[in-house]
């Protein structure tokens, strides 16, 4: 889920970045101008102009920004990448409600919708966006390109204010981050074991922590989604074969990697396959359980009659295992057409000879 996420949340994070004296808006300024000019300056990665714009409580907690995914992504943070997002990225007023020395300003933002980028081409965007913030120039081109072609998404986007000395500041409840943080850990744990209630009373507990939390209803839709999908597809679980599973222990790291080779019988495509791996004793019994979500594109679904592999890690290695790894399908995800349109494989295709030269001369420079 937070792969997943990731870079739907990049939209917030260019919203919520922060600095120092001289936002250049005067203590006089309404919470909707506060909020446009915070928009204005984050977008466009100004962090210490913007942070002057967050409230006392939030500016003692600047060290949980980065950790809160509130600054930029670094590719993007970069002078010739950034005005190909920003560019695309606008915030709409919708509404203004104050109360006393409290405010919430209701927005509507609009911006290049990058998750569809891991829906589609998720290792090459991974790929692609690791070589831009290394200075693979073919690569930042792939950026430019592409983020010209992303779809536009839009959604509401509501700040809190609290008002000051200094006038109406932005207030991100970064003290309750660590809180929030721990239980979207336990909440990202059950969803990639299936335990989709669970992960969703997690969600439901950081907003009553936090009631505007930008990135929670987004998730619980996302949540129910796959909930209903894994549910349409559970006639199908028997359909899909495993084909072969086996296990690898890492002695230096005390780590267990296991593997399943899986074969689709049914008629149908799936987005994501619920594996269950099983670490067995020498007389077949288990000794632990893992589940492990396989996310695959929706470019590139697990198609009928398709074979993939699948895998797992287990982080501690259990004293009577002995090598017998036993894996079963138990959820699956329909997949539901092919996505959104981008032609991201097809750009970085085009642009694949000259990263790969660009990489191969780098290794040559660096050698003695």
């Amino acid at each position: 889920m937070r792969l997943r996420f990731l870079f739907m949340a990049c939209l917030s994070t260019l919203l919520v970045t922060g600095c120092q004296n001289g936002s250049g808006i005067g203590s006089s300024a309404k919470p909707d101008e506060v909020v446009l000019q915070y928009f204005n300056l984050a977008k466009n990665a100004e962090q210490d102009r913007a942070m002057t714009m967050l409230c006392q409580a939030d500016q003692g907690h600047k060290e949980l920004l980065e950790k809160a995914g509130d600054v930029p992504i670094l590719p993007l943070r970069d002078a010739e990448l950034l005005p190909s997002f920003s560019g695309r990225t606008s915030c709409e007023i919708k509404t203004v409600d104050v109360q006393g020395d409290k405010a919430t300003v209701v927005t509507r933002i609009t911006h290049p919708d990058l998750n569809s980028w891991f829906e589609n081409a998720p290792e090459s965007a991974i790929i692609i966006l690791i070589h831009a913030h290394n200075g693979i120039k073919a690569a930042r081109q792939v950026i430019v390109e592409a983020m010209a072609l992303t779809p536009l998404a839009t959604e509401d986007r509501t700040f809190d204010l609290t008002k000051e000395s200094s006038g109406w500041r932005i207030d991100l409840h970064l003290s309750d981050y660590p809180k929030i943080q721990e239980i979207q850990d336990r909440a990202s744990a059950a969803e990639s074991e299936g335990r989709f209630e669970e992960a969703e009373n997690g969600y439901h507990e950081i907003l009553k922590i936090y009631p505007h939390h930008p990135d929670a209803p987004r998730v619980l839709a996302a949540l129910k989604a796959d909930e209903d999908a894994c549910k349409e597809a559970t006639p199908y679980v028997a359909q899909i074969k495993v084909l072969s599973a086996k296990g690898e222990q890492d002695d230096s790291e005390d780590k267990i990697k296991a593997e399943a080779h899986l074969r689709n019988d049914s008629e149908r495509a799936f987005h994501r396959v619920g594996v269950s791996y099983q670490l067995l004793d020498q007389r077949g019994k288990v000794i632990q359980e893992k589940v492990e979500f396989q996310r695959f594109a929706s470019s590139k679904p697990l198609a009928p009659e398709s074979e993939e592999d699948t895998s797992c890690t287990f982080d501690k290695v259990p004293s009577p295992w002995k090598g017998k790894v036993k894996a079963r399908v138990k959820f699956l995800e329909l997949a539901k057409g092919k996505g959104a349109s981008i032609p991201f494989v097809e750009i970085l295709a085009s642009h694949y000879t000259e990263i790969l030269s660009e990489l191969v001369s780098g290794a040559k420079q660096e050698t003695p």
